[in-house]
C-alpha cells in the first residue's frame, strides 16, 4: 500500500532529478513554479532560451517539454481515451480529432482511416491506424459512432488537432467515456515524466539513441524505437492510471 509521502512525490523527485520535494498544486504542473525552474535548468547546453535558438539545434525533448508544458485543458471540448478528442457541433454530431498533445510525439508518421462515409465503428474497433520507420500503432475507439465525414488518408493537419472526420455519437456513451479533467492532466505528467527521465539519464543532443552520428529529426531516433513505442502505449491506451492525492 502506499503511503501518502509517496503518493503525493513530485514528478521530479520520482524521476531522481532532485532528493526530496513533494507535490504542493495536485499534480498541476502547469501552474507550478518549481516545475518551471526545473524545466528551464533541464535543457542541454547554456540557459539560452529556447526562442534563440534554431530549432534545428534544440534538443527533441526539450521540444516536447516546452509544448506539454503550454497544454490547457480546453473545458468546449470532449476529451476521450486513446488521446481523442470531440468537438460538438450540434446534437449529436461530433468532430473527431487526435489530442493536441498526441500531435507533438507523432513525427514522420503516416496515418490511415479505416472505413468511408456511412461506415459504423463499434467500441474497441480501429478508427486510426498509425505507420512509420518506428513501427506501427492503432488506435481503437472508445465509443460506437458512425462517420458522417471521413478525412482522406492524410488527415487534416492544418490545426493543433488532426481531424479525423465529422461523426454521430450518442451523448450518454460519450459522457460514461470521456476523461475529467484530473485523468486528462495525468497523462501529461505521466509523459513529461518519462521525457524527463529519459533525458536525464541519456543526455546531448547529438548522438541517437544507438549512439549512431547521424542527424536527429524525429523522436523516435532520440530516444529509441523501444521507448518511442512505449511513450504512443501510454497515449494511446483506454484507461487513465490516477494518482492518488
Amino acid at each position: 500500500m502506499k503511503t501518502f509521502t509517496e503518493d503525493t512525490r513530485c514528478v521530479w523527485m520520482t524521476s531522481n532529478v532532485v532528493e526530496y520535494k513533494l507535490c504542493d498544486k495536485q499534480f498541476e504542473c502547469e501552474r507550478c513554479e518549481f516545475d518551471r525552474v526545473m524545466r528551464n535548468c533541464a535543457y542541454s547546453g547554456e540557459n539560452s532560451a529556447l526562442s534563440e535558438k534554431k530549432s534545428e539545434d534544440i534538443d527533441k525533448i526539450d521540444l516536447l517539454l516546452d509544448g506539454l508544458m503550454y497544454e490547457h485543458y480546453n473545458e468546449r471540448l470532449i476529451y476521450l481515451p486513446n488521446s481523442l478528442v470531440l468537438d460538438e457541433l450540434s446534437d449529436q454530431t461530433f468532430r473527431l480529432s487526435l489530442s493536441s498533445f498526441a500531435v507533438h510525439f507523432l513525427d514522420n508518421v503516416f496515418t490511415v482511416v479505416p472505413g468511408r462515409q456511412g461506415t459504423e465503428i463499434r467500441k474497441g474497433q480501429p478508427c486510426l491506424m498509425l505507420s512509420g520507420a518506428w513501427g506501427g500503432m492503432t488506435v481503437n475507439s472508445p465509443i460506437h459512432f458512425l462517420y458522417q465525414d471521413k478525412s482522406d488518408d492524410s488527415i487534416q493537419r492544418d490545426q493543433a488537432h488532426w481531424v479525423i472526420g465529422i461523426i454521430e455519437a450518442e451523448k450518454n456513451e460519450i459522457a460514461r467515456e470521456c476523461l475529467s479533467q484530473q485523468e486528462w492532466q495525468q497523462q501529461i505528467i505521466e509523459l513529461s515524466r518519462m521525457l524527463i527521465k529519459h533525458k536525464i539519464q541519456h543526455p546531448g543532443t547529438d548522438r541517437a539513441a544507438d549512439g549512431g552520428e547521424r542527424k536527429i529529426q524525429h523522436l523516435y531516433q532520440r530516444i529509441g524505437t523501444e521507448d518511442y513505442l512505449g511513450m504512443l502505449k501510454v497515449l494511446f491506451r483506454q484507461k487513465i492510471k490516477i494518482r492518488s492525492v
